[in-house]
């Protein structure tokens, strides 16, 4: 799938290529328009001559909530080319500009969480109300929120194809990262293990240290097999240790961010996340 290309001046990114090993996904909290999106990064300056360079690779159209236009849903732009970088995860650590150099960053134009008011309707944050077929009512609250912005079809769909091309592309492998978290919510800690058998059982489960590594099976509570259990039954869009520290592989921007509630846990999501 080929994007449209909307580069951003070449201050507004790094142009130096970096190898790439994860992608992480973002929403915009605002309008369905990606060419919008990426003009405001151009705009987006320290000062009158220095820009800040936050901006993601790619972004894609959404749906317009008003029905005017959806020219735009599922179309896909791109700021710069995917071997170059800008900051887009902005975490308050020093790993900060490893991880923005090593990943490959996707903004899906949506408004996000969705507050319902007196008269009944659904407002974002921004006052903008959502009609009821742009409405996603979680099963589960996160971070406090049930109702979101819905992600359209169109978007999935060319979500789905671009993940695909840059996986072929840049050898990333989809199966790491929220995948793997995702279907480590499907195996419940059975009752009564401890030890040994419940240190095979994590590993034969795929639950592993804060580094993404298998932990020993001695038998012992060590601090490896404490990071394992401490990630049995967590939302798999929640701040997650291997993501921080660098492993490869598809994530959330909420892996990262324990303040932001972007990518957020939506069935079609989840489910074209576990097809990949």
């Amino acid at each position: 799938m080929n994007p449209i290309i909307q580069h951003l001046d070449e201050n507004s990114y790094y142009s130096e290529p970096h190898p790439k090993d994860a992608i992480f996904l973002h929403h915009t909290e605002g309008y369905y328009r990606p060419d919008w999106v990426i003009s405001s990064w151009d705009r987006n300056k320290t000062n009158s001559t220095n820009k800040i360079r936050t901006a993601a690779c790619l972004v894609i159209g959404g749906k317009d909530p008003k029905g005017l236009d959806n020219s735009y849903n599922g179309v896909v732009m791109q700021a710069f080319p995917p071997n170059a970088w800008a900051h887009n995860l902005s975490i308050k650590s020093k790993s900060n500009t490893f991880l923005n150099q090593k990943s490959i960053s996707i903004e899906l134009c949506n408004f996000g969480q969705l507050i319902e008011s007196l008269d009944g309707g659904f407002y974002t944050k921004t006052h903008v109300r959502i009609p009821e077929d742009q409405i996603c009512e979680l099963t589960h609250p996160f971070r406090g929120y049930t109702y979101f912005h819905l992600y359209s079809d169109k978007q999935l769909e060319s979500l789905r194809k671009m993940l695909l091309d840059l996986s072929e592309r840049f050898e990333i492998d989809l199966s790491r990262g929220i995948k793997k978290e995702i279907l480590k919510t499907e195996s419940p800690l059975p009752e009564g293990i401890s030890g040994l058998k419940l240190q095979k059982w994590l590993n034969k489960n795929g639950f592993t240290d804060a580094w993404g590594m298998k932990i020993h099976e001695t038998g012992e509570m060590d601090q490896k097999t404490r990071e394992a259990l401490e990630s049995v039954g967590k939302n798999p869009f929640s701040l997650n240790p291997i993501a921080l520290n660098g492993g490869p592989g598809l994530w959330s921007h909420s892996n990262v961010r324990m303040d932001l509630l972007d990518v957020t846990p939506q069935p079609k999501l989840i489910e074209l996340i576990k097809s990949l």
